[in-house]
């Protein structure tokens, strides 16, 4: 699948990186005031499973495909395995079937909570969804951890467990963002909620107009859940 055929109005891709109860609910809808923008919530974390099969796709090419294979070679055609447009492939099957977002939208994404499950291969997943996905922007969102781990989202876990957990994620987003300025912005829940208006560099980031009257509007409404 071709996405900016698919997609031709399309600018870019966003993702909002996070851990659960962070406030990205509200940082969600915030972004989704970008004009013709379709930013999904959660989907269960799908996107990990995809950067796996690229994972192990990328070690049969290239430790078993060096050079070419012949029939009676167990890894016969691993030399052959097109990773460029593999990746490509599954980069456009997940925006049409995951986010199925309206043909003409401007930008697309979704928010995640689950990407501490990728651990160390944190930075490489999301240089595969860089590399996978057009014009890739990551939002990493904050919030002070004694806060998250007082949530109900977190009661059955040990909260030594969750504070660790923040610490270490919030550490990823930080390295991570350092090192790709370009195509990063690190919110802040608390700081969101008392001036919002920070965030306007992230909309600067996309060239995209920062409507405040919208943005106080989402946050004078309580969430759901």
């Amino acid at each position: 699948m071709n996405i900016l055929s698919s997609y031709p109005n399309l600018k870019g891709f966003i993702v909002i990186v996070t851990y659960g109860r962070s406030g990205s609910t509200i940082l969600q809808r915030i972004v989704q005031t970008i004009p013709g923008s379709c930013i999904r919530g959660e989907n269960n974390g799908a996107i990990n499973p995809l950067f796996r099969a690229y994972q192990r796709a990328k070690r049969a090419r290239f430790h078993f495909g060096k050079s070419p294979t012949e029939p009676i070679n167990p890894w016969f055609g691993a030399e052959r395995i097109q990773l460029d447009s593999y990746s490509r492939g599954l980069a456009g099957n997940f925006i049409e079937h995951i986010l199925n977002p309206p043909p003409d939208a401007r930008w697309v994404g979704f928010k995640e909570i689950r990407f501490a499950e990728l651990a160390d291969d944190f930075d490489e997943a999301l240089n595969f969804i860089r590399a996978s996905f057009p014009n890739t922007h990551f939002i990493f969102n904050k919030r002070n951890a004694e806060a998250v781990s007082q949530s109900s989202w977190h009661k059955n876990e040990p909260k030594e467990d969750v504070v660790n957990m923040v610490k270490t994620m919030d550490e990823r987003f930080s390295m991570y963002a350092q090192k790709n300025p370009e195509n990063t912005f690190i919110s802040n829940h608390e700081r969101t909620i008392s001036d919002y208006r920070y965030l306007k560099t992230f909309f600067d980031q996309c060239n995209e107009p920062f409507e405040e009257k919208l943005i106080e509007k989402i946050l004078s409404q309580p969430l759901t859940h």
